[in-house]
């Protein structure tokens, strides 16, 4: 009978193929691509029906099609290739089987003093130079479509000052306490080893099936959930993608009560080479759900639930109780079992019944208004399972964070635009802990690592008790654009609070050990809150033959390194890409 279903499926899809007509190349944009952005401040002009919510990445090229039927002109970058050459594309779909080569990109950047970066993937930006090469080939042919686009990096990962000596691999810089290694309870190397290395991956690449509609495949590229452009709080391309198998709508689900976009996804997530040495905790397996709607009777305004759930693999393998994770209720004696674990609180060993799975959830928002090109957009998210129903709905400010942003667009004279947008995130804990060990984000009691993946954490790149202020401008013409920004962030403020005595009563020896510096008697937490300012500069220039090249630069002041008072740093990061596209050719 199994044999007999399987029969089934394959004819039925072999028919699909030989039969369904060539529809429009739906080739996938990657994550982080300045086209993303770019489109989505064009959206102001289209029919918003008609187009994606932008809640859930990587996006496909369909989008930039329904710009183009809709006659979208002027606008700074229509003669880009990527718009400039869909007819070429469609050129490609006279036969059946259609291959688009993708833009070939390689990209560089530099650290001079410490190891700083965010929303780059699987490149790891250390001190030093770090390289990322990619390319590859888009393939459809029916319903059948495969990107293939794999990575390749190296990183220096030169040695920096601000580790102290023989700390490469540990989350926490203070010698004496042996539980303090792994205090922080989670995957996220301040250095990746000792020395340089490379690192080969599929990358950006998607097998799927695609029909009516629906989309089914496996994939390694990164996905972006949520309508935040720097920090989203369930998943964004701050750690390189993982392998996951998924299946969903492809593109907007048009309907006459409203559009429909939903993704499930299940998958795996790798421990990095620098955490510990227990080979059987190397790999946990995460799930995940985003839907998302759009009012009929008011497309502008797109409202979005996710959620993902991240735990040790069963020692029995998995079954279906596991990969419908995410559709549980969110009381703890639904979905996951307890157990005692052991933890220390400002020094004092401490045990706590632990849930054995990383439950995150958010809620979000994302309203358009076409008259102002504006937009605005809002993310809600709760970190842990609640007791109860009753507990869920009272406990508003327990383990919550959330993000609020905005996006505005002017448009001056030559056909010119000038944009601003500002995000603000708060994922540090607001409440009293009576002295108990809360909830982190990212961090986890009893998965020691985390929400990470090799190493990074896979939701908001400012990381555990974050909290980031960003405000950009840009300029853009028809050669490009020129930007500026300016962003705060505050770096493990949960951490910095639950052990505040540790921390205080060590400042001596800590500088005596390691640093020349000197600190006031007695210091509170407020003089020691990890902070960086970040200050940016932005170009993407297109070039002759068909070249594109976009470089940043950020400076960067960061106050109480590792929350010691008064160690200060400063570092230089520069990032180059060079791109080369004709038109034809696929991001």
């Amino acid at each position: 009978m199994k044999f007999f279903r399987f029969t089934q499926v394959i004819i039925i899809l072999f028919l699909l193929t030989v039969f369904m007509p060539p529809t429009a190349v739906a080739q996938t944009l990657p994550v982080g691509d300045p086209l993303e952005t770019y489109i989505r401040i064009l959206q102001t002009d289209a029919d918003p029906a008609n187009t994606s919510s932008y809640l859930i990445r990587p996006l496909n090229s369909t989008n930039i099609e329904h710009l183009r039927k809709e006659n979208i002109q002027p606008h700074p970058w229509q003669n880009n290739p990527t718009f400039a050459g869909l007819e070429e594309w469609n050129r490609y779909m006279d036969g059946r089987l259609t291959i688009i080569p993708l833009s070939p990109q390689m990209s560089t950047s530099y650290n001079n003093n410490l190891p700083l970066g965010q929303n780059d993937g699987l490149k790891w930006q250390g001190r030093g130079y770090n390289h990322l090469a990619s390319a590859g080939l888009h393939i459809e042919y029916g319903p059948l479509r495969a990107t293939l686009r794999p990575e390749f990096t190296h990183s220096i990962n030169r040695n920096f000052d601000a580790l102290p000596p023989g700390r490469v691999h540990i989350q926490w810089p203070y010698e004496g306490n042996e539980y303090m290694q792994r205090l922080a309870r989670i995957d996220m190397p301040y250095r990746f080893g000792d020395s340089s290395f490379s690192t080969f991956h599929p990358g950006q690449s998607t097998i799927s099936l695609n029909y009516a509609g629906a989309s089914a495949g496996v994939s390694t590229a990164n996905n972006w959930m949520g309508p935040a452009l720097y920090n989203p709080l369930i998943m964004s391309n701050n750690a390189p993608g993982f392998f996951h198998a998924f299946l969903g709508t492809d593109g907007p689900f048009q309907s006459r009560y409203g559009n429909f976009e939903a993704r499930m996804f299940w998958g795996g997530l790798k421990e990095s080479d620098w955490y510990d040495d227990d080979p059987s905790n190397d790999l946990r397996f995460i799930s995940g759900l985003e839907f998302n709607y759009s009012l009929p009777f008011l497309p502008e305004l797109s409202i979005g639930f996710a959620r993902t759930f991240v735990e040790y693999y069963p020692e029995d393998g998995l079954t279906f109780s596991h990969l419908a994770r995410p559709f549980n209720t969110f009381t703890e004696d639904n979905f996951s079992e307890s157990q005692e674990v052991q933890f220390f609180y400002n020094d004092t060993p401490t045990t706590q019944n632990g849930d054995t799975a990383i439950n995150l959830m958010s809620f979000f928002t994302r309203w358009v208004v076409p008259q102002h090109n504006f937009e605005v957009w809002a993310e809600w998210g709760k970190n842990e399972n609640t007791n109860d129903r009753r507990n869920f709905l009272l406990e508003r400010v327990h383990t919550r964070s959330y993000v609020l942003g905005f996006q505005k667009r002017f448009e001056i004279p030559q056909n010119r635009w000038i944009t601003f947008n500002g995000e603000i995130t708060q994922i540090e804990n607001l409440e009293d802990t009576g002295g108990t060990d809360y909830p982190v984000w990212y961090e986890h009691l009893y998965v020691s690592q985390g929400y990470t993946h090799r190493g990074q954490v896979l939701g908001a790149g400012i990381g555990p008790g974050g909290n980031s202020q960003k405000f950009r401008v840009d300029f853009y013409d028809k050669l490009g654009l020129i930007g500026f920004s300016a962003n705060r962030i505050e770096y493990n403020n949960d951490r910095l609070y639950r052990h505040q005595g540790h921390i205080t009563r060590n400042q001596e020896r800590i500088l005596k050990d390691h640093w020349d510096h000197t600190i006031p008697q007695d210091p509170s937490a407020h003089d020691l809150h990890e902070t960086e300012f970040r200050f940016g500069g932005h170009l993407l220039l297109f070039l002759p033959y068909n070249f594109e090249f976009q470089g940043d630069i950020y400076r960067s002041i960061l106050l109480n390194r590792f929350n010691v008072y008064n160690d200060d740093y400063t570092n230089l990061n520069l990032q180059f890409t060079l791109r080369y596209q004709i038109p034809g050719m696929g991001r």
